[in-house]
């Protein structure tokens, strides 16, 4: 019988949830973003529209350490999507 989801919505979901944590906890110790602290809520925002490729402009990374988290959260969607 075949899973009902497949293995890489798995992985996506769980690299969603790994920087939705990452997000959220680093804005609560530093200036890393345009807005200051994010909520978790917008934490999702952000990790979404990032992965997606979307970027709307109106949460942005600002730090070089939340540019690198950027950087590899869209570097591990890709190698999700061309596994």
């Amino acid at each position: 019988m075949k899973p009902h989801f497949s293995l890489k919505f798995i992985y996506m979901i769980i690299l969603i949830t790994v920087f939705t944590i990452i997000h959220y906890i680093t804005s609560q110790y530093g200036a890393h973003y345009n807005i200051g602290q994010l909520t978790f809520v917008d934490s999702i925002y952000y990790t979404t529209t990032s992965a997606g490729m979307i970027g709307f402009g109106d949460i942005y990374p600002v730090s070089n350490i939340s540019k690198l988290i950027i950087a590899a959260l869209i570097l591990g969607f890709l190698w999700i999507l061309f596994m």
